[in-house]
């Protein structure tokens, strides 16, 4: 089999700037579960963004982890949602994208909603007792700049994303086709 190796350019909001990275073969199977336990020892954490992140590819698919290192970019994340934009033709357009997860403000909660504490801490895990239905579904946008599609992730056929809300904070992990 060959290596793909593809060049990951990635723009990150208020980095200042744009870093490559080189995607490689996995050494072994990578399951979208939510756990980190496929990406210990292959992910980077981005100077000056406060996030890790680690890219994979093999014949079919691209793979992709995210972790914010601050907990409160976590909570923002989860508040705002996340778009990742691909180009493949690295003109830095934003040809297709998916939003995933969608937010908790896209279905109408705010942050004055989560229980807080003494010194403006939560409570307890802000997302523990909200439903969950924000993680089912995600948008795929795109290649026009009106198009959009919301989708349950059950109704996924190539396309695999997982978050999970961890003691450490958030860890995101997606699967692409490359075609």
């Amino acid at each position: 089999m060959r290596n793909l190796g593809w060049l990951i350019v990635l723009i990150l909001a208020g980095c200042g700037g744009s870093i490559e990275l080189v995607s490689t073969r996995p050494t072994s199977e990578i399951t979208i579960d939510g756990s980190d336990a496929d990406w210990q020892n292959d992910r980077m954490i981005v100077k000056d963004s406060k996030v890790a992140l680690g890219f994979h590819n093999d014949d079919e698919f691209l793979y992709v982890s995210i972790t914010p290192t601050d907990r409160r970019q976590g909570m923002h994340l989860m508040m705002m949602g996340m778009t990742i934009w691909f180009d493949p033709t690295v003109s830095k357009k934003k040809s297709f994208g998916i939003k995933f997860p969608l937010g908790l403000a896209a279905y109408g909660l705010t942050p004055m909603m989560i229980p807080m504490g003494e010194g403006k801490r939560p409570k307890e895990d802000p997302f523990e007792n909200i439903s969950k239905d924000f993680l089912n579904e995600l948008e795929i946008i795109g290649p026009g700049p009106y198009d959009r599609v919301r989708l349950e992730l059950k109704d996924l056929k190539n396309i695999a994303v997982k978050l999970k809300n961890t003691k450490d904070g958030v860890f995101y992990e997606l699967k692409i086709p490359l075609k």
